[in-house]
């Protein structure tokens, strides 16, 4: 719908979702596995064939990946973390939470 000419409504989110995507969630319901299970599983190795890796392992948030990826590259207490300035809060707040983790539980200074 058009205000005026010079100008129109954009719908903030709309998700595009089918029948096929309504069965997998029905399903999934029924199965009584709403995390992990069998399709977690599918998902994994059909993420690892895609990518070419030998493993990966899903999450349930962007959150947790960002946390993950910073294990992974082992984050040390004296390393800079740039992050742009206009982002979700989880980008610093997860560079944040493993600093402090070091800082107080490892103790490093």
């Amino acid at each position: 719908m058009c205000i005026n000419e010079n100008t129109m409504e954009i719908s903030f989110h709309k998700p595009y979702v089918t029948e096929e995507e309504i069965k997998e969630v029905v399903e999934s319901l029924k199965s009584g596995w709403l995390t992990m299970g069998p399709k977690t599983v599918r998902f994994e190795e059909d993420f690892s064939r895609y990518i070419g890796s030998r493993h990966s392992v899903a999450v349930n948030s962007g959150t947790a990946a960002l946390h993950l990826a910073l294990r992974a590259i082992d984050l040390k207490s004296d390393n800079e973390v740039i992050i742009p300035s206009m982002t979700f809060t989880a980008t610093g707040e997860v560079v944040c939470y493993l600093l402090y983790l070091y800082t107080r539980i490892k103790g490093v200074r």
